[in-house]
């Protein structure tokens, strides 16, 4: 149930960043998510495999990246949209 929420969710964030003329900002928003999904689901199939030291790894450097780097993108992305 929740990972169906989790899409109607995406989908209604979608439409209305489409409909209120943020495409940009909603596909550079799609697409930070859908790059750190892969080391995400990198980590948690490393967890599976049976490795105890490289999913915690590999999830550092999720968090880094979802905490760090994801709002310096959004922030770049911002100042270039109003820029043009």
């Amino acid at each position: 149930m929740v990972t169906a929420m989790h899409h109607v969710a995406t989908v209604v964030l979608l439409l209305l960043s489409y409909v209120l003329r943020f495409s940009r900002i909603g596909s550079v928003v799609l697409a930070i998510h859908d790059s750190s999904d892969v080391i995400l689901e990198f980590s948690k199939m490393l967890k599976y495999i049976g490795y105890d030291m490289l999913p915690s790894i590999t999830f550092i450097f999720f968090l880094v990246f979802m905490g760090c780097l994801s709002p310096h993108i959004l922030s770049f992305v911002d100042y270039l949209e109003h820029k043009l």
